[in-house]
């Protein structure tokens, strides 16, 4: 989804670009001959790119597409502006921005041979897209006639046809490259313009001269609409063939960014720019941005994301949630490793485990689990810090409850420094988790702070650099940014039936009651959505170490009855949400909730849920 993230981008600086036509056309540049004229000579500045490397010699066929591309571009140019200065901007815009995706649709499929199809969700965000791009632009007053229609319908055709064209260009040459060889043909078509009467009376015999003013507004406006060019190039190259025209139906984005500097001049100076806005146009306006939003959160959420070719399936594993359950760790831990045949685990550590007394490390128990894993070939994912998973959150020791801040903040990296030259040099740990969604307020914790965790984080590469970080946050409610920020990697969490309780509300477990059960109403693409907005941003790689596959009630789970847990979790809902797992395009899992299939096991009998979860072990 980079391509749409690209496309926003380069509507934005569109619009300021705009803001600039409309002052240049309506003064010293009144001429859609001259204006298209300089647009397409400015092409040749692209050879300034050639002394990097960035022109190659593809066929002579890909050449001779390319210099069309560029070409039509300036004559669809040509048609825009004529269209301006014949007809009221309120005439042609909405006939354009509403033909222009329609007939990019029909030459992708023709061009493609009909294999450029839209899904049901495109086509629904399509429709939204394009509605919401006419009425923003729509004055009933001003309705379109026929002869607006006519060059409208001209000047889409051009558009779209060189949006195909720039995409096949883009599909076989690099994306500098084929960029060089369109601007080139915008400069032989820009050229053109010299053999009519009308420019060459106008360059040479009218002596048309800028003021120093109006031309460096406009030479500076062309270098900003160059790089909003660039921008949307760069979108043509990225979107998959089938999506091209969502490039186009996206255009209404630009008019959403034009009516808010539009109401900004208004009001602080509308010396520069006054826009009429009535009551009713506000509503017009809301209502087609309305329109607008929907279309992108269906485009960005509602298809299907790809299926991770291999699924790599683990747990999470925590000694003092299964002592909590009453049972015995270890034989819940040998069981989980030898029965489910687990070869991914994420351990977590406790720090009122670890440190009882404190400066009295107890590595025992922990010794004893990362061994087990190394001779049975398992994988770990050990988490490190203060607040590391499992209520409640943070495992302070009863003597460092009492610590200021920074007195506790330096016992939590003695700790981290103790536990990572205890186990830096185990071949079995792969990742270190940095902290248990330490952004995301829950648990009985100090308030979070960034810089310390930055601190945890240097201080666990100074003393390891060979394993990646992993820094993990909410799946429903973040967008991972400062995750990605600091970590290596990002890790998110999957819950998809809970209790809920409101966020202010979650630091303390005797509120827990004050909620209701919740289905999440997130699709699976929303994950994939936003992986790949990390990926493309940071380069980082997003796995999920949390996917539900136990009861959450309002209550601890030792604390809950058998009914009241199945009503979160039972076996119809632990296949509900592998499956949903495997429709996020992620490619590894740690299930959270295997010391409860244990429990269900020994102590209620209930095996169904550990052997559903074998047979997904079993079968990695």
């Amino acid at each position: 989804m980079l391509w749409l993230i690209v496309t926003i981008l380069s509507y934005l600086l569109f619009s300021v670009v705009a803001l600039v036509d409309k002052y240049l056309l309506k003064g010293s540049i009144p001429s859609p001959h001259i204006y298209s004229f300089y647009v397409g000579i400015f092409g040749i500045f692209s050879l300034v790119l050639i002394p990097f490397g960035f022109l190659s010699i593809p066929g002579f066929e890909q050449i001779i597409l390319a210099l069309l591309a560029g070409a039509v571009s300036i004559f669809a140019l040509f048609a825009f502006y004529s269209a301006l200065q014949k007809f009221e901007v309120s005439r042609a815009v909405p006939a354009i921005g509403g033909i222009l995706p329609l007939f990019t649709l029909v030459l992708v499929f023709i061009f493609s041979g009909g294999k450029e199809i839209l899904g049901t969700y495109e086509i629904l965000a399509f429709v939204f897209l394009i509605s919401g791009s006419v009425l923003i632009t729509l004055k009933k007053e001003k309705l379109i006639t026929l002869k607006s229609i006519q060059l409208s319908v001209l000047a889409a055709f051009l558009f779209s046809l060189t949006f195909v064209l720039s995409k096949f260009v883009y599909l076989e040459q690099p994306f500098w490259s084929g960029f060089i060889w369109m601007r080139l043909g915008a400069f032989l078509a820009g050229v053109c313009f010299l053999f009519t009467k009308q420019v060459r009376a106008e360059l040479f015999t009218k002596r048309v001269s800028f003021k120093r003013k109006t031309g460096g507004i406009f030479l500076g406006n062309q270098v900003l609409g160059g790089s909003a060019f660039i921008l949307q190039n760069w979108a043509i190259a990225l979107v998959p063939l089938g999506f091209l025209a969502f490039v186009n139906a996206l255009e209404g984005i630009k008019y959403v960014f034009l009516l808010v500097f539009a109401i900004f001049f208004s009001f602080k100076f509308p010396q520069i720019l006054k826009e009429e806005i009535s009551n009713k146009i506000i509503f017009q306006k809301l209502f087609a941005i309305l329109l607008i939003t929907i279309g992108l959160l269906i485009l960005a959420l509602g298809g299907a994301p790809p299926q991770a070719e291999k699924i790599t399936w683990g747990i999470n594993f925590s000694q003092k949630h299964v002592q909590d359950l009453g049972l015995n760790w270890q034989e819940c831990y040998l069981s989980l490793l030898d029965d489910l045949e687990v070869k991914n685990i994420k351990l977590l550590t406790h720090w009122d485990l670890i440190e009882i007394e404190q400066g009295k490390y107890n590595f025992e128990d922990l010794d004893w689990q990362i061994r087990t894993a190394e001779e049975k070939g398992v994988k770990l994912l050990l988490v490190l810090g203060r607040k590391t998973g499992r209520w409640p959150e943070c495992h302070i020791p009863e003597w460092a409850k009492d610590l200021d801040k920074k007195q506790q903040e330096e016992r939590v990296l003695k700790l981290i420094e103790k536990t990572v030259l205890n186990y830096r040099d185990n071949i079995s740990i792969i990742t270190w988790q940095v902290e248990n969604e330490p952004f995301f307020i829950f648990g009985e914790c100090p308030e979070t702070d960034e810089e310390f965790v930055k601190k945890e984080i240097d201080l666990v590469k100074s003393l390891d650099s060979s394993r990646q970080i992993i820094i993990s946050d909410s799946g429903e409610f973040s967008f991972w940014i400062r995750a990605a920020r600091l970590g290596d990697m990002v890790g998110t969490t999957m819950y998809l039936k809970t209790w809920f309780t409101p966020a202010f509300l979650n630091k303390w477990q005797r509120f827990k009651h004050l909620g209701k059960y919740v289905s999440t109403p997130l699709p699976p693409s929303f994950y994939w959505t936003k992986a790949q907005i990390i990926k493309n941003l940071f380069n980082k790689k997003v796995i999920c170490v949390e996917l539900q596959a136990e009861p959450w009630g309002p209550y601890l789970l030792y604390d809950s009855p058998l009914e009241e847990q199945e009503k979160t979790m039972d076996l119809e809902q632990f296949r509900k949400n592998i499956e949903f797992a495997k429709n996020t395009g992620l490619d590894e899992f740690y299930l959270w909730g295997a010391e409860w299939w244990y429990w269900l096991k020994t102590e209620k009998n209930q095996s169904q849920i550990w052997q559903e979860a074998k047979l997904l072990f079993i079968n990695r």
